[in-house]
């Protein structure tokens, strides 16, 4: 009924969801799925949902069209009872009843398999009730909850069985035909002492004197007695016994004398599952399925295992049966970690080991990916500034006054803006957030050709793919470098970034920025340049809003060669202001470095690439966050984050870089 009102407000993504994703409508989870995850990817909500999809590989649109198709078809006449029939919901029930039949949920089961008839009822009891009269939708969703809030299952049915649970007393005055008598220790049946203020030798006396006390300590134990004996009589099909073999407090019972008086009376059978968890035969069995369980990873719980594993003490046949569990679980994540280096071959999936070993692991190797959406988010406004800069910057031989620039500009962003990742948002909700990106894309290119006017260097190759052989060709590091510039003898390294960055020697020291030299090491090893490094430089693609005259939004911020001529050729650099690139008197200190400097935090980032490598490869998966690196991660709830502490990394200096990679002494 919520969905009738869902749609009549034009299909809310998430409220729709509720409908096709249930097991009754549609038993295909991993359609349901396809089809969330594309309409959350190409930000389809509302009216949207009712027009045809056109985005995507044509196979995956025609089955989530016929998808799509055969979700809205329920809601243009809508009609319960004829939904309900149309996709067999009561024989759907009946199987989900016999699954959980077959995985011993009995109670489950029942209670399932009466819900039908119950809901069935409801809905007819609501037709009768509101015949010809008009509500809406909201009003009719209130009564049915309400029927359903009246419903009271249970999993005996009625009318036709019963249980009763009482005491002695009051079970002897009921007449069942299975009666179930438990918790029959030595104490049962009761039987009082006597010791009353008066004891029956005192009633005796008293009584030749017509003083009658009554009841004393005798007819009371008989009383009881008669209540347990009419109690065990009250049944005339079949008597079960029991008795607990140890208390709460694990001492140990002794049955009641009940059982030995039978025993001579009738023909007492053991029942068929006396003692099912506590006989060894029986115990091997469920370990046997615990460790086979947890081998196949269906189960993360082992205690119960473990507890019967210790209680057998070195038995052969369990020791046997771990082993063999041991040996599944052990392939299983040898082969994970013989993959591992695989996974983790870029510059940036190193930096994240270092950030948090367990959140690489999580990301990296099991890939669990956040689902996308089609939001114009902040990554789609770095891509889209990227891919414009990166054509404007091919054709920058083009560019020989503002009309010629602003040409290349405007066709650059109808070619990025005609690709469907874009073009999906210029009639869509995020048409204005759209119009604002071009905006700042045009601010930004302008800025960049008025410093390439201003600098030597000019742009030579353009996201080229580059590797790195490391641990003597044992593994290969894979990358594409955004950016190179050459001039003369000289290049310079350029990765365009859309969110925060750190140049800090902090951040190469620990291993979480190793990219840009990285990708120095790549490009002289592939062979892209055969030219010295002048610098390594992050160029912030993000526009930043700050009050004019207090701060320069720089192009280019990283680390520099320390030679006069090399400066120069960086444009404007001015070792007290640059209106591009961010070099200073207060931050000479820290970006200027010498080549042997410079040098030595290459070898750093490859070295701690290594080393990476090499942790990987040993399995290691620790949760070892980088200080800071909790605060915004999106896999904190799979985490015990409260039995570490974070890694902090002091007192660190482009000096330091450069003592650990020459062996001196390091500030651990």
């Amino acid at each position: 009924i919520s969905y009738m009102e869902t749609f009549r407000k034009n299909l809310e993504r998430e409220s729709l969801a509720e409908f096709y994703k249930n097991p009754l409508f549609c038993d295909d989870k991993n359609l349901s799925d396809r089809f969330y995850a594309y309409v959350l990817e190409y930000g389809i909500n509302f009216a949207r949902i009712k027009q045809p999809f056109k985005y995507g590989e044509q196979s995956l649109i025609q089955e989530l069209e016929n998808f799509r198709q055969k979700i809205l078809c329920n809601f243009e006449n809508f009609d319960i009872h004829k939904l309900l029939s149309d996709l067999s919901v009561k024989e759907k029930l009946q199987v989900f009843s016999n699954t959980l039949k077959d995985m011993g949920e009995i109670e489950e089961a029942e209670v399932n398999e009466q819900i039908y008839e119950y809901v069935n009822t409801i809905l007819n009891d609501m037709d009768v009730l509101l015949s010809g009269v008009k509500i809406s939708y909201t009003e009719r969703k209130r009564i049915f909850i309400s029927g359903v809030n009246a419903l009271e299952l249970s999993i005996i049915p009625q009318y036709k069985d019963a249980v009763f649970v009482g005491g002695f007393k009051e079970a002897s005055l009921a007449k069942s035909n299975c009666l179930y008598v438990l918790g029959l220790t030595e104490a049962v049946p009761e039987t009082k002492a006597d010791v009353a203020i008066f004891n029956d030798n005192d009633i005796g006396v008293l009584s030749n004197s017509n003083v009658i006390i009554e009841p004393n300590i005798k007819i009371i134990n008989d009383r009881e007695k008669e209540n347990f004996s009419l109690a065990l009589a009250s049944f005339s099909d079949k008597l079960v016994l029991s008795y607990p073999i140890v208390s709460e407090s694990g001492k140990k019972n002794f049955k009641s004398r009940l059982f030995d008086s039978l025993a001579d009376l009738f023909n007492v059978k053991e029942y068929f599952y006396k003692d099912r968890y506590l006989t060894f035969s029986e115990g091997v069995k469920a370990f046997t399925m615990d460790v086979k369980r947890f081998a196949d990873s269906k189960i993360t719980d082992f205690d119960n295992a473990s507890e019967f594993y210790h209680a057998t003490k070195g038995n052969e046949t369990v020791d046997g049966l771990l082993y063999r569990a041991q040996k599944t679980v052990d392939g299983k994540l040898k082969k994970v970690t013989q993959d591992m280096p695989k996974y983790i071959s870029s510059p940036t999936a190193i930096e994240e080991f270092y950030s948090c070993p367990y959140r690489a692991f999580i990301n990296r190797i099991l890939r669990v990916k956040e689902s996308e959406n089609g939001n114009f988010s902040g990554l789609v406004t770095g891509n889209f500034l990227h891919d414009v800069m990166n054509g404007y910057l091919s054709r920058y031989s083009e560019v020989t006054d503002e009309n010629s620039f602003n040409k290349v500009i405007e066709e650059e962003i109808l070619r990025v803006i005609s690709c469907e990742e874009y073009s999906r948002h210029i009639d869509g909700d995020s048409k204005n957030d759209l119009e604002r990106v071009i905006k700042e894309t045009k601010a930004y290119a302008t800025k960049t050709q008025g410093y390439l006017n201003a600098s030597s260097f000019k742009p030579s190759k353009l996201e080229k793919s580059v590797s790195l052989k490391l641990l003597d060709g044992k593994a290969t590091l894979y990358g594409k470098i955004d950016r190179l510039d050459e001039c003369d003898e000289y290049y310079r390294v350029i990765d365009y970034k859309t969110g925060e960055y750190d140049v800090s020697a902090k951040a190469l020291f620990s291993g979480n920025k190793l990219q840009l030299y990285l990708y120095s090491a790549m490009a002289e090893q592939s062979g892209v340049t055969d030219k010295k490094l002048a610098g390594t430089f992050y160029a912030p693609i993000n526009q930043l809003y700050v009050e004019k005259d207090k701060k320069v939004n720089y192009l280019l911020d990283g680390k520099v060669l320390e030679e006069k001529d090399v400066l120069k050729l960086h444009g404007d650099i001015d070792v007290n202001n640059s209106q591009y690139v961010k070099v200073n008197s207060r931050t000479k200190k820290s970006v200027v470095l010498s080549a042997e400097a410079l040098k030595a935090h290459v070898k750093y980032a490859i070295k701690m690439c290594e080393n990476a490598i090499e942790d990987i490869s040993n399995g290691f998966i620790a949760s070892s966050p980088l200080s800071g690196a909790c605060k915004y991660c999106k896999f904190s709830g799979a985490c015990d984050k409260e039995n570490f502490i974070e890694r902090q990394i002091q007192g660190v200096s482009s000096d330091t870089v450069v003592s650990a990679i020459e062996g001196g002494e390091v500030n651990e």
